[in-house]
């Protein structure tokens, strides 16, 4: 990482007070762990103390969600300021600086194939401010959407639409391609929920260069990130959670901020996890005098 952003980029637009328990424990994990990291919890009040999405989008149009507003957002702050971005809902179990600097000497990171149809994940992204591939990926999504207006995207004809080219597109990264196109956009005016992953996809396939980077990146996988929301169906999920928690290197796990943190699993898991950063953080300090 740039030595002069040690900064971790949170959101959660309705302000972190009023945040779910589970997202206010996660956002609690990055600075218990990250003592020397700036962690900066944003929402919608204060996120234009930082950049202003009204000068980059329309936020009034219906088409762009408040999901689109924060990966807008997040691209923004990582292309003029770089640091790390986290999701409200990524439990950090691992300093930064344990294993990060490994993981980001192309100057930019993200956990890597969670679909046969998508080349990246967009819950944690580092990048170094103006690092090429990151300026690229902001201007390819901010592009899209101001030369488009997808007037079918909350109709129930533009659901229908997008579900069935769905079946045909999301078969591989390759062929996601085909949701930019002008002319099918023309007909469709509607996007796939995974539109930014789909124009990470382009990106990085159209340009030699940025290619390169991403391929010769070190790898992380977006797998295991997900194990503790994998298990949480499983009958013997608990157990198996609490084990793998105690046994696997994992840095961070991404969650669900519906999941119920009352529930028998949940309640389970959080409560170790949350000890864990706690037992990890007193670690990093070494012993008491």
């Amino acid at each position: 990482m740039d030595s002069d952003n040690r900064t971790i980029w949170t959101l959660w637009m309705q302000g972190v007070d009023t945040a779910p328990p589970l997202v206010r424990a996660c956002i609690e994990s990055w600075r218990v762990l990250n003592p020397t990291w700036r962690v900066v919890a944003l929402d919608r009040a204060t996120l234009g103390d930082w950049v202003d999405l009204e000068d980059i989008i329309d936020i009034s149009r219906r088409d762009i969600t408040v999901q689109k507003q924060a990966v807008v957002a997040r691209l923004a702050l990582l292309k003029r300021y770089g640091g790390v971005w986290v999701d409200a809902t990524v439990f950090c179990l691992r300093p930064l600086d344990a294993w990060l600097p490994a993981a980001h000497s192309a100057g930019f990171t993200a956990f890597r194939n969670p679909g046969r149809d998508r080349l990246a994940s967009n819950w944690f992204m580092a990048a170094d401010s103006g690092n090429d591939l990151a300026v690229a990926l902001y201007e390819a999504f901010i592009g899209f959407f101001n030369r488009h207006r997808f007037t079918n995207q909350e109709t129930a004809s533009g659901r229908a639409m997008v579900e069935r080219l769905g079946r045909i597109l999301n078969t591989s990264v390759r062929s996601t391609r085909w949701w930019l196109n002008p002319a099918l956009q023309a007909v469709v005016r509607a996007y796939p929920y995974f539109i930014f992953h789909y124009i990470f996809n382009d990106v990085v396939l159209s340009d030699r260069r940025l290619r390169a980077l991403w391929e010769h990146a070190p790898r992380l996988d977006a797998g295991p990130p997900h194990r503790l929301q994998d298990l949480g169906g499983a009958g013997d999920g608990p157990a198996r959670a609490l084990a793998e928690l105690e046994q696997a290197d994992w840095v961070l796990q991404k969650l669900d901020w519906r999941a119920d943190p009352a529930s028998p699993y949940w309640s389970a898991v959080l409560e170790r996890m949350t000890a864990l950063s706690i037992e990890r953080s007193r670690q990093l300090r070494g012993p008491t005098p």
